[in-house]
């Protein structure tokens, strides 16, 4: 059996599924937190974004390959329930799985996992050198998914007191100075590979959490998740 190494789940996994602290505790609001987590992390490593190649070359005429723009939008869908304020994917199912899980292994790895998760976003993505200040990861992706009009409408500029306009100005002005003064390959680079690197930290979870929630399903009979799986919603099922 594999040591446990700090960073590699695979002893951990080893030592096979995890038992619950208290059944009775656990609600239908957990197992569709996980399985929706579960959901989540499957359709971005299986996605053509993810498997895109992400690759700026040294020199040549073609010497950025990146996802494209539709690609990038599937995973962005998903990659903001990840991250974004009420939304928050990653820190619901850690909490959840580390209130119950039965193993002290488990619950410190899975916290430590969802804490380099956080701090992988609230780094500055290689290889990103912009003219001033480099923004952090989480930074770079609001910038593009708002700033530039990929989620919401194209600010409205004007301050008239609102907020949320505020708000909405600030990101785009971000975003126009981020792109405007950078080396667009560079940026892209690092906007794409910064968000799959940051995934490793989401798998690391997911293989844990996919080796004991199904467990837990079957040993404690557990409220099951309402959801409805995102890969069928558009299959004819007549």
């Amino acid at each position: 059996m594999s040591p446990l190494i700090r960073g590699d789940v695979t002893g951990l996994l080893e030592r096979g599924p995890a038992n619950l602290l208290n059944p009775s505790g656990w609600s239908k609001r957990d197992s569709e937190v996980i399985a929706h987590f579960l959901q989540v992390h499957k359709l971005l490593i299986t996605s053509r974004w993810f498997n895109a190649e992400k690759s700026l070359a040294s020199q040549g005429d073609n010497r950025l390959k990146m996802p494209d723009l539709e690609q990038f939008i599937f995973a962005a869908v998903y990659f903001r329930q990840l991250v974004a304020p009420g939304d928050d994917l990653v820190k619901l199912a850690v909490d959840s799985y580390c209130r119950q899980v039965a193993c002290d292994f488990s619950r410190i790895w899975a916290n430590s996992a969802g804490r380099a998760f956080q701090a992988s976003l609230d780094s500055s993505p290689l290889p990103f050198a912009p003219v001033k200040g480099e923004p952090t990861l989480l930074e770079l992706f609001d910038a593009f998914i708002y700033g530039a009009g990929l989620f919401h409408v194209i600010a409205d500029e004007a301050d008239d007191g609102d907020k949320k306009k505020r708000r909405e100005a600030a990101r785009k002005k971000r975003f126009l100075n981020i792109y405007d003064s950078a080396d667009r390959p560079r940026m892209l680079l690092a906007l794409n590979g910064g968000m799959a690197v940051s995934l490793n930290e989401v798998s690391k979870l997911a293989m844990l959490m996919q080796r004991d929630f199904p467990y837990w399903q079957q040993k404690y009979s557990l409220p099951l998740p309402d959801v409805r799986w995102h890969e069928k919603l558009f299959h004819d099922v007549s």
